[in-house]
């Protein structure tokens, strides 16, 4: 039985960063209601599953991001290096924006006042900045 559920963590954590594109809106509710269900997840799978793997760690890190803000995020992944795809990360970064009322509009390129304008800049040159922190090779380690 732990042979097929063997991964399944690992599995799951991917589907549940990668399949971002499917979430329309997003705010910190929702945000809190995925870290709530990903603990569940969690502690089901415990019961069925090995416990010490940690595959669903990856999808809480992911939306524990959405807490830091752009800003933490851009920082997080200079300090940390990329642990995620260019564009989960840009998913991220949209559903921050999002949370002002403005993701939708931001990431369909549709601004339609000047302050959504002004907000369009300011998504654009994070999605660059976040280009190049993701696009450069890894930290080496020092061993």
């Amino acid at each position: 039985l732990t042979l097929v559920f063997a991964g399944i963590s690992v599995l799951m954590a991917h589907i549940l960063t990668t399949n971002t594109r499917h979430i329309r809106e997003f705010n910190r509710a929702g945000n809190a209601k995925m870290l709530r269900n990903i603990l569940a997840l969690q502690q089901n799978l415990s019961n069925i599953a090995l416990p010490e793997e940690g595959g669903l760690d990856a999808a809480r890190k992911f939306y524990e991001l959405y807490d830091l803000g752009v800003d933490g995020i851009l920082r997080h992944i200079s300090e940390h290096g990329a642990e995620f795809s260019f564009d989960v990360y840009r998913r991220m970064v949209g559903f921050v924006y999002s949370g002002s009322g403005q993701g939708a509009a931001l990431s369909e390129g549709r601004a339609n006042s000047l302050m959504e304008a002004s907000q369009s800049d300011q998504y654009e040159a994070h999605i660059r900045q976040l280009q190049k922190l993701v696009e450069k090779p890894p930290i080496p380690s020092r061993s």
